[in-house]
């Protein structure tokens, strides 16, 4: 009564919180469970450390992935735990849970890691008030197609031997590697209880995360040390339900005792591991690389073509929209701008040299005579990674994937064409819903997808231009305005270039054609003051380079009623054979026009003279089917080169050791499972020459093959000695089973299979010696 009213006392939220830790208690209890959550985060920050991609820029967080996984395992196999105590089918019907549960459990939850799939509160409440459900779930089913597209066109770029730098799919397989090594970190401890084969999974991931990063070795020690207190701590509670099982009177100090003593040596791990100075994990990787190159060489080689810009090289420069004549660093420079590498490019298209594409970094309208700029009051959109800024699609388009890797710091991202999805989250600056001036996001590497015109010129020929049955777009007329300072003799010769024309192709082509005529030179002075640059380059100057010629080009354009914008960015730039991929240096900055034409959108001139002309092809008519393309072409196919064996590989037999070890106990706990403890026993004493008498008892027949054993001139006499003492405990268990009370039969068969699992082992070793010794000796 006194306990009762001393509860009652007690403060409701502290009895309901009791209640809640009795109520949920997961198995192995909560120490366990909250250190192997512990446990799964450590791989996730070491992956965020590691910095091969940005995740904070892409909007991704792995580091929860691990912990769910336990969590997920860990009640999965919590709640299918009493059908493994039934008949077979009701075991087979448990894995089949627990199996379907972790693969569906684990596709939500790295697709909502990548691509946030899940609806947030605040739009579920829309769809429920507007019911959109439909609408939500076609948004919903884009997501996973577009991930789905991205996987494809990795892929083809892997098997091209020239991929691109898809940062969103190295996440994805970062991701599931995270989620796979919760799912055994959960599974070795509940089905072994054992903290040492708790902790293997997440050492090794951590192991291969620092040998190719250059991050310090805490995050591996903290692992280390929480391994090492699990396995104690798992112990102790074995070691005190052993006790209690048969009937050992102990002290409960004893086991405090114990669990000081194994924090004391965790402790002293972890200082020692921190502090010792020869043993860094620097060092040992560098003597691991030289024992390993020749694979590491060919795995590095792989790695690369499925990723091949997790490396990144960082310098300071700008990276912004400059206004005025963006290009005029270039005036007076010399080669040396050629030696000064500012980006390489990847793409999705494969062969030998595939079709470069200029890299825009942003757009600019308004010409005042001087120069250009942007108007005040455009439009800023926060996008999510991997979703586009809203561009409208059309069927003239073809997507490209890009992986960018700066080599200064920018403010804006470079994309082909229409620069529209990047992999990480930025910023969108548009004058209108078609009207792209630059995508923000300051950083180094990315991957892009970007809508490339796909269309010939056949087509743009027969495009009628903007006039009464189709007018322009009132968002777009800034594209044809143009300043007081445009002299009657620029319009005079506007109207001179486009005589006799009446498509809008035709035009622009025409003005494309004249300009070229002029000649490319970098060596020229600035316009005068007062005059307008357009007039200067076109019939004073004579001569130039890239921002004179687009601007003469757009001022010619608008004149003729084209309208037309400011394009500055790169070039090409040089193709890399070794390392297929595009090299862009600073002498590749350059400026061209884009004219707005319907049903089709901006579409890209090359005036400048010294520049190769654009080559425009149409988009094929029907989709590709990815399994009767040929490749032929395209696809480089390496010869399939043998290993040689060499002393290096012998590296290799410690992991495979230590997996084929694990394999033995699981088959070997799986067996032993299956068997019937009894049966096993008399046959193992029938190999061990020992077989039981139809008159021996359970009892009898322990004690007396724990003599047989004892007297058999077996080597290891202390071995012997505690394995007749397990096989005596087994045979008191078998007899209680059988004989005993109703109510303790379940418990001495649950004790008769731990009793087996144990002296297993050790009646192999003694067969195998005894099998090896010579007949006349056994």
């Amino acid at each position: 009564m006194v306990g009762e009213a001393q509860q009652d006392d007690r403060h409701f939220i502290v009895r309901l919180l009791i209640w809640l830790a009795n109520r949920l208690r997961p198995e192995l209890g909560w120490i366990a469970f909250l250190l192997g959550l512990s446990l799964a985060i450590l791989p996730g920050v070491a992956i965020h450390q590691a910095r091969w991609v940005n995740l904070s820029r892409m909007g991704i967080t792995l580091v929860w992935i691990g912990p769910v996984a336990v969590a997920t395992t860990w009640l999965l196999v919590h709640w299918t735990r009493p059908l493994a105590r039934r008949a077979i089918w009701a075991r087979m019907a448990g894995a089949v849970i627990r199996g379907v549960g972790v693969v569906v459990a684990g596709l939500m939850a790295v697709s909502q890691a990548l691509i946030h799939w899940f609806p947030g509160f605040m739009r579920l409440w829309q769809a429920a008030v507007e019911r959109t459900w439909p609408q939500l779930a076609r948004e919903t089913a884009d997501m996973f197609l577009g991930l789905g597209q991205r996987l494809v066109w990795w892929w083809q770029g892997v098997e091209a031997g020239g991929a691109a730098q898809d940062n969103l799919v190295f996440v994805l397989l970062a991701a599931v590697v995270l989620w796979t090594v919760g799912v055994l970190t959960a599974w070795l401890v509940l089905r072994y209880r054992s903290g040492l084969l708790m902790g293997l999974p997440t050492l090794f991931l951590l192991s291969l995360i620092l040998y190719y990063s250059s991050q310090e070795r805490l995050l591996l020690v903290l692992a280390v040390g929480l391994t090492v207190f699990l396995h104690m701590w798992l112990d102790e509670n074995s070691l005190f339900v052993r006790w209690q099982a048969n009937g050992v009177d102990f002290s409960p100090l004893l086991l405090y005792d114990r669990l000081f003593a194994s924090i004391g040596v965790s402790l002293a791990i972890l200082v020692l591991a921190t502090v010792t100075p020869t043993l860094s994990i620097r060092t040992l990787s560098w003597r691991a690389y030289q024992a390993l190159t020749p694979i590491y060489d060919r795995t590095e080689a792989f790695g690369k073509r499925l990723f091949p810009d997790l490396e990144r090289s960082f310098a300071g420069r700008r990276g912004t929209v400059v206004g005025g004549l963006p290009n005029d660093f270039l005036l007076g420079s010399g080669p040396e701008l050629g030696e000064v590498e500012v980006m390489r490019v990847r793409t999705n298209v494969g062969g030998d040299e595939p079709q470069g594409y200029y890299m825009r970094g942003a757009t600019l309208t308004v010409y005042n005579g001087r120069g250009w700029s942007n108007p005040a009051g455009s439009i800023r959109r926060k996008v999510r990674a991997n979703q586009d800024w809203g561009l409208r699609t059309r069927a003239n388009r073809s997507l490209l994937l890009q992986s960018v890797r700066l080599t200064f710091r920018s403010d804006i991202l470079y994309g082909a064409g229409e620069p529209l999805e990047p992999g990480i989250e930025y910023v969108a600056e548009l004058r209108g819903e078609d009207d792209l001036v630059a995508l923000w996001a300051p950083g180094q590497s990315y991957s892009l997808v970007s809508a490339i015109p796909a269309v010939d010129e056949e087509t743009l020929s027969t495009l009628p231009g903007w006039d009464g049955e189709r007018a322009l777009p009132s968002e777009m007329a800034v594209h044809l305005a143009l300043p007081d300072t445009i002299t009657q003799r620029t319009r005079d010769l506007a109207e001179e270039i486009t005589a006799g024309l009446d498509s809008p192709y035709a035009k622009a082509h025409a003005i494309e054609t004249f300009l070229r005529g002029y000649e490319y030179d970098l060596d020229v002075p600035a316009p005068p003051s007062g005059v307008d640059v357009v007039d200067f380059f076109l019939f004073d100057l004579k001569r130039g380079y890239c921002d004179y010629y687009s601007t003469a080009f757009i001022v010619l354009a608008r004149l003729n009623g084209l309208p037309a914008r400011f394009a500055t960015g790169y070039a090409v730039g040089n193709w890399d054979m070794d390392t297929r991929e595009w090299i862009i240096t600073e002498a590749e900055a350059h400026s061209w026009p884009e004219v707005y034409f319907p049903d089709v959108g901006w579409v890209p001139f090359e005036p400048t003279a010294g520049r190769p002309a654009l080559v425009r092809r149409a988009a094929p008519k029907l989709p590709q089917d990815l399994a009767a393309v040929d490749q032929s072409a395209t696809d480089v196919q390496e010869p399939r080169l043998g290993i040689p064996w060499n002393w290096q590989m012998l590296f290799w037999l410690a992991p495979l050791a230590a997996i084929l070890w694990l394999v033995v106990i699981v088959v070997n706990d799986w067996l032993s499972r299956r068997e019937d403890p009894w049966l096993a026993m008399l046959r193992w004493g029938r190999r061990l020459g020992r077989p039981a008498h139809p008159d021996e008892t359970e009892l009898e027949y322990g004690e007396q093959l724990g003599r047989h054993l004892a007297q058999a001139s077996f080597a290891q006499t202390e071995r012997v000695r505690y394995v007749s003492r397990l096989i005596s405990a087994l045979s008191q268990d078998v007899s209680r089973a059988r004989y005993g009370p109703q109510g303790v039969r379940a418990e001495a068969v649950l004790q008769a299979r731990q009793h087996w699992r144990t002296v297993r082992g050790h009646l192999w070793r003694l067969w195998a010696r005894r099998v090896g010794r010579p007949r006349s000796e056994r």
